[in-house]
């Protein structure tokens, strides 16, 4: 992961997941590139200057939503339409999710709006930004995502604390004013489901790697024989878990006297010569 001045650049074209995950663990503060910047504001004033030469309903930009989606809404009242959005699907119940989570949950969003397909502005994003490296979090509840369809509840909770009042004594901002799409734009998205499945992976690869701690323990103190973990049997199969796992369970046993492969009996118990192919599953 590159940092520039202590800083992650969150619109960066070869960041990855572990990326985001190290970044929330760390709380590293982020910031948009230049690029980013560029396509953010080029988008946006593609879609001002659709609406203003176009008398053409645009879903989620002059209409409404849903069943609505015919149904043409004022210009002077676009502002309320996106802040209505948000404040009806706010509506999250259940415990409060770990700010762990929250953090991942911001970053991905802040990232998928600076790729500027979005429309929405600059200074949305560049908020979304402050709360984060300011440790500004959303209060969002577990139950209210609607899977696959969109995380609505759960976004309509981090688009609500910007278009809110801030009750943080240590930061005196004014909420922003929604313009068209904004609000659409921020409830739309899957980054809910995406930071606990990140954060279930991170916790699998630490599972899965003292799995292999434990199982080494269990090799050498049985003093099996090393045959089930040869690159060969792997290299047949073809399951790359299972040459993954082999070649961890070999490097983290390399110098034992115990495994090896002289020993005097046959073969070791299944539960033993199976380990490439349960944990490399």
């Amino acid at each position: 992961m590159k940092l520039i001045k202590n800083k992650f650049n969150i619109g960066a074209s070869d960041v990855n997941l572990f990326d985001i995950y190290e970044v929330a663990k760390k709380h590293i503060n982020i910031f948009l590139g230049k690029e980013s910047i560029d396509k953010i504001t080029c988008s946006r004033k593609y879609l001002e200057k659709r609406i203003n030469q176009k008398d053409e309903l645009i879903y989620g930009v002059n209409t409404g939503f849903g069943s609505l989606c015919n149904h043409k809404i004022d210009s002077s009242k676009i502002e309320l339409l996106q802040k209505n959005l948000v404040k009806s699907h706010n509506a999250g119940t259940g415990e409060k999710i770990p700010n762990l989570i929250t953090k991942i949950i911001l970053l991905l969003k802040i990232r998928s709006l600076s790729f500027g397909y979005s429309a929405i502005r600059l200074e949305l994003i560049d908020r979304l930004i402050f709360c984060y490296n300011n440790n500004i979090l959303p209060s969002i509840r577990e139950q209210g995502s609607l899977g696959a369809s969109g995380d609505l509840a759960p976004l309509a909770a981090l688009a609500d604390m910007i278009i809110s009042k801030n009750d943080n004594k240590n930061f005196k901002i004014d909420p922003v004013k929604l313009s068209f799409k904004e609000g659409l734009a921020l409830l739309n998205g899957t980054q809910f489901m995406s930071a606990y499945g990140l954060n279930a992976i991170v916790e699998a690869k630490k599972m899965y790697h003292f799995s292999n701690l434990i199982a080494s323990i269990s090799l050498e103190a049985f003093v099996c024989k090393k045959e089930s973990f040869d690159p060969l049997v792997s290299t047949v199969r073809r399951h790359s878990g299972q040459q993954y796992t082999a070649k961890q369970i070999l490097n983290i046993l390399d110098g034992s006297k115990n495994f090896q492969s002289d020993t005097e009996y046959v073969q070791d118990p299944y539960s033993f010569r199976c380990i490439p192919q349960v944990h490399g599953a």
